[in-house]
């Protein structure tokens, strides 16, 4: 299955030819912040060659000198435009409606690919299958994450499915039937396009200077909010795989009025996360600092930045249970059936015994550090799993199965 749809960005409400050399005049109405702080103003101090003070106005109406206000005619120097922001300013596209900017040259697409097969071999004793399935899909949407084109979000998943019996009539009342079983499934979603490259390219210092990319394979324009808009690559992306595994078998033995079976199962699961997010910086420019969200960004002035780091997380789960039951034909129409299952499901751990959790007032010596209360695995009395397996899970089964015949009797006489 293929689709291809355009999408449209809708009208963006961007910067003019003017307020990116600086001259805000046309946004003068919102700059009604002042300094905030005394470092702030050194920095500005420096740039601009002109003294700057903490609470000084960026502009007020009619403000032509830098002695009452920052940025006199509400025009920012050159030398106050971050050289992160020129290089930034390129990715923001220039008004081609009005004051919008609007386009419906980017496509979003859906790839979906399905196959199944399935094989089997048959004797008067043996019965061998197989079965195999795949799901896999793809797409693209270039709207994802950003207001502005250029910046896509890709989108990635598998489902896979192999099963495989053997089934072998042992004897005319013996029959055993054994079975594998796999589930695979898989999804992630990561970044392309033109925004793609190195922070450093972009002017951001190396670390520890500026920011250090955690997520170099989607390292790129980092995204940038501001009030009307929004620009840059996927930074929160995230990688997922999901595989179970099962194994089965079942005896069936027939003895006069008797059908006996046993049979046991085991399950082992892994789920596997990547979660990315923010790990190469995230900025906001609200206009916390000029009054203006774009003059902030111009001036390199955000009003947050945040960056985050997720460790990957091997999430791991068993089960097991085993089975015995009779299903005993005390007489024609009734069936008794009885039986008992021991089943031992575990809960999940993390293969790195990356958990935590609370008892109150009991010490870590895991980490000794950490607050009282925090345990984690490997602690005295604190499982893998977290919570302790149990292995007194039985249950007992009781059926009846009553099949009454309708040839005499009430029902004979109701039926005809």
């Amino acid at each position: 299955t293929r689709q291809v749809i355009g999408q449209s960005s809708g009208l963006v409400a961007v910067p003019s030819a003017a307020d990116r050399t600086g001259n805000v005049s046309d946004l003068s109405n919102g700059l009604t912040g002042s300094v905030k702080g005394d470092y702030w103003a050194g920095l500005l101090t420096q740039k601009l060659s002109y003294p700057v003070t903490s609470g000084e106005p960026y502009y007020t109406p009619g403000c032509t000198t830098t002695a009452a206000c920052v940025f006199p005619n509400a025009i920012v120097p050159a030398a106050a435009i971050d050289p992160i922001t020129t290089n930034l300013l390129p990715f923001i596209p220039a008004a081609n409606y009005g004051s919008y900017f609007s386009t419906s040259s980017d496509n979003l697409t859906n790839f979906t690919n399905l196959g199944a097969a399935h094989i089997s071999w048959i004797n008067k004793s043996n019965i061998i299958d197989g079965y195999y399935f795949r799901n896999g899909s793809s797409g693209i949407n270039p709207y994802a994450s950003a207001s502005l084109p250029g910046f896509e979000n890709v989108v990635s998943a598998q489902a896979t499915v192999v099963n495989f019996g053997f089934t072998r009539t042992i004897s005319p009342s013996k029959l055993n039937e054994a079975r594998i079983h796999y589930l695979g499934a898989s999804n992630q979603n990561g970044a392309t396009g033109s925004g793609l490259r190195s922070l450093q390219s972009l002017g951001f210092p190396a670390a520890p200077a500026g920011i250090y990319p955690l997520a170099p394979a989607i390292e790129g324009v980092p995204p940038i909010s501001l009030n009307e808009f929004g620009f840059g690559v996927p930074n929160t992306t995230q990688r997922e795989a999901r595989n179970t595994y099962v194994a089965l078998d079942n005896f069936s033995v027939v003895r006069g009025t008797h059908t006996f079976k046993v049979g046991g199962m085991a399950n082992y699961a892994q789920i596997t996360l990547h979660l990315q997010g923010y790990n190469n910086g995230i900025f906001n420019f609200s206009g916390s600092e000029t009054g203006n969200d774009f003059t902030d960004l111009l001036i390199g002035a955000p009003s947050y930045f945040s960056q985050d780091f997720e460790a990957p997380m091997y999430g791991r789960a068993h089960y097991y249970g085993l089975y015995a039951e009779d299903s005993w034909r005390v007489k024609s129409g009734l069936t008794f059936n009885y039986g008992l299952r021991w089943e031992v499901p575990t809960f999940w751990g993390e293969k790195n015994g990356a958990l935590v959790t609370i008892v109150p007032g009991k010490q870590s010596v895991v980490f000794p550090g950490a607050p009282t209360g925090l345990v984690f695995p490997g602690d005295p009395g604190i499982p893998k799993t977290l919570a302790p397996t149990r292995y007194n899970n039985v249950a007992p089964r009781l059926g009846l199965a009553y099949s009454p015949s309708i040839s005499g009797g009430l029902l004979g006489r109701l039926l005809g």
